[in-house]
């Protein structure tokens, strides 16, 4: 509840009180973080794609090897950003 009176009542009248902004600090700096080591990770997946597909374009690795690795990272592609959306409109940010 008191977020709520923050966002809508103190901020409205320019007034703001600083436990509650440094909470929206950290709440910022939080949801950043998260967002990059997300981004970093599918980063990450999709070069792994890209390599297993330079290999096997370059004939160092059969079909079959890269058919597995390709499904397997896919899926794993797949997976993150399922968790990702699920998390995203899981939350409620209180302060922003």
């Amino acid at each position: 509840m008191p977020f709520f009176i923050d966002d809508i009542f103190l901020r409205m009248v320019g007034f703001s009180l600083p436990p509650f902004d440094m909470i929206w600090l950290m709440e910022t700096i939080t949801d950043h973080a998260e967002e990059t080591w997300v981004k970093e990770n599918q980063q990450k997946i999709n070069n792994k794609i890209r390599e297993s597909r330079l290999l096997y374009e370059l004939g160092e690795i059969t079909k079959e090897e890269y058919d597995k690795r390709n499904m397997a990272l896919s899926h794993q592609r797949l997976l993150y950003k399922r968790v990702n959306r699920v998390q995203l409109s899981q939350r409620i940010n209180s302060l922003g």
